[in-house]
């Protein structure tokens, strides 16, 4: 929602189902919005921490290509703070 109030809905914005995100404009996401709200400079290096997340990326269906995760919930901020990093194996 911060993106749409913002005006980078057409750079990132919320799937159908309030589930997913999707980056529609990867080379604007990093100039325009990673350099002020993430550390990584790199959209290689910004997916990878995804990875570490426990994100994932929509391999079928009408969101495909987006990014989910189960605790990324329209709506509903506040699970996005049980969030954690993956241990590894």
């Amino acid at each position: 929602e911060d993106a749409e109030a913002h005006g980078f809905a057409d750079i990132i914005s919320w799937q159908p189902g309030g589930r997913s995100f999707k980056l529609h404009q990867p080379e604007a996401f990093v100039e325009r919005i990673m350099k002020n709200y993430f550390a990584q400079t790199k959209l290689k290096s910004f997916q990878r921490q995804l990875n570490f997340y426990g994100w994932g990326l929509v391999q079928m269906g009408p969101n495909k290509g987006g990014y989910q995760h189960k605790l990324f919930v329209r709506g509903s901020p506040e699970l996005c703070a049980k969030i954690v990093r993956q241990r590894g194996p």
